[in-house]
């Protein structure tokens, strides 16, 4: 099941109340699409070293000191989404991530 499916999830939430920006100048949608974004970092961390590819961690030219830079440029690339794509992301994200964690618990309850 996707997020997309589960009403008490995103079912509710409007457009126009996702993309509403807080005090902090974060909207729900800004969340959304981060989470969808980290999940891809997560993914591209993993296949890299498992194809034996150098890792960047954080980011291939960042550093963890300046997350804070990323970040800030990450919500820039992503302001252009509307809230549909955010949470597309986010439901092509979770459903990679969980085959991802379902193929490799495969048997290991069964033993």
């Amino acid at each position: 099941m996707c997020i997309r499916d589960r009403p008490s999830a995103f079912g509710t939430v409007w457009g126009h109340s996702a993309e509403q920006k807080r005090d902090d100048d974060t909207s729900l949608k800004d969340v959304v699409a981060y989470r969808a974004h980290w999940i891809g970092l997560f993914m591209g961390w993993y296949g890299d070293g498992r194809a034996g590819k150098d890792v960047y961690f954080l980011a291939q030219g960042f550093k963890w000191n300046q997350l804070k830079e990323y970040n800030q440029n990450l919500r820039a690339e992503q302001d252009r989404l509307g809230w549909s794509d955010a949470r597309d992301l986010l439901n092509a994200s979770h459903r990679t991530l969980v085959a991802f964690m379902k193929d490799r618990t495969k048997g290991a309850n069964t033993q």
